[in-house]
């Protein structure tokens, strides 16, 4: 089962504001390898005054591990990871999300090191008008890349 709850915390206008959510899932430990997902964050729209539609965000979240694939793999028991990001809207049609995340047993696998990345996603949107065969009336469609 998967349960997730969201709560505006405060609003600042219209679209901005601060948000909150959270996130349980849970599974059958026996035939899937994660028995629990817990998850938590919050996000300000419009945090910086001249950048109403810009989004700031920080979340947590965990995947813990069935006993049955702990005691058969010799897994962690837990992976963790923590983001910070922040998605600049620069046009319309163009955002830029820079990513920071720090994962603790990652892939559970205690082999391997807890990682550190940085990221940055570009977001291209872009309008088509279309026609329906046999209409004249014109549809929008909006895609992302």
């Amino acid at each position: 089962g998967y349960v997730l709850g969201e709560h505006e915390l405060y609003c600042e206008g219209e679209d901005q504001g601060l948000a909150a959510f959270g996130r349980f899932g849970a599974a059958d430990a026996e035939t899937n390898p994660f028995a629990h997902y817990i998850g938590a964050g919050a996000v300000y729209t419009g945090l910086i005054p001249v950048r109403d539609e810009d989004l700031a965000g920080l979340a947590v979240a965990t995947v813990i591990n069935g006993k049955s694939l702990r005691q058969a793999e010799g897994s962690e028991s837990a992976e963790v990871a923590a983001e910070l990001s922040y998605r600049l809207q620069l046009r319309s049609w163009l955002a830029a999300q820079q990513d920071l995340q720090s994962i603790v047993n990652p892939g559970l696998d205690p082999g391997l090191k807890n990682a550190f990345l940085i990221m940055t996603r570009i977001e291209l949107s872009f309008e088509s008008r279309l026609r329906p065969t046999g209409s004249t009336e014109q549809t929008q469609r909006s895609r992302r890349i």
